[in-house]
């Protein structure tokens, strides 16, 4: 298991966001941290797709991720890209990734790795304030191929304002990779769940194949 600490991301500072509302408090000034069983790190994920890149501006930004603004049933996600309210987020924001891999040790290259980007903010102490998950798959070896999210703890595809008002919360995923020649005969599902909290601290697991 690795240790990672990183400095809080404000909504200032992060992609070129717009600026935090400032408010009659200062946001925390202690170091987030987090930690992960497998691949995971603060911030966005290597190589993420450029709509990952800008859900997690406008996250940061308060245009999503707060409860009650646009999302769709996990169940019938198609990849729209939302357009949210304008409200600004407050205090702090961060973000953390995780993925799972599946690879060829011996030969030493990678079959396929599936990710789970989640960007959160909080006031620093003891509520949520916005919370938004992405997924997605990389597929980087001939006959595997992505069959979809076959699970979630969310109801909504991007788990939209999830735990508004309360300390922590996590988000768990579960794709479905599969290996066809003349038929399909391998499935793998990898997972990954990731724990954040309101004062900036995060926790990945994964596992799965």
């Amino acid at each position: 298991m690795k240790r990672t600490a990183i400095t809080g991301l404000l909504a200032a500072a992060a992609l070129g966001a717009a600026t935090v509302n400032t408010s009659t408090a200062a946001p925390p000034n202690k170091p987030s941290k987090g930690s992960g069983s497998g691949d995971s790190g603060a911030g966005v994920a290597p190589g993420a797709p450029a709509w990952v890149r800008q859900d997690v501006a406008s996250v940061q930004a308060g245009l999503l991720g707060r409860l009650g603004e646009p999302d769709v049933p996990a169940a019938d996600y198609t990849g729209r890209r939302l357009a949210g309210a304008t409200q600004k987020a407050a205090w702090g924001c961060w973000g953390a990734w995780g993925r799972r891999n599946f690879d060829n040790w011996p030969w030493g290259y990678n079959y396929f790795r599936y990710y789970e980007q989640v960007t959160w903010c909080g006031n620093g102490w003891s509520q949520l304030t916005s919370f938004w998950r992405d997924r997605w798959p990389e597929v980087n070896f001939p006959g595997w191929s992505f069959q979809g999210n076959v699970g979630s703890n969310c109801d909504l595809e991007h788990c939209n304002g999830r735990a508004s008002g309360q300390y922590s919360t996590d988000a768990w995923t579960m794709g479905q990779f599969v290996l066809c020649a003349a038929w399909c005969f391998d499935y793998k599902y990898p997972w990954v769940d990731i724990y954040v909290t309101a004062d900036g601290y995060w926790n990945e697991s994964d596992g799965g194949t």
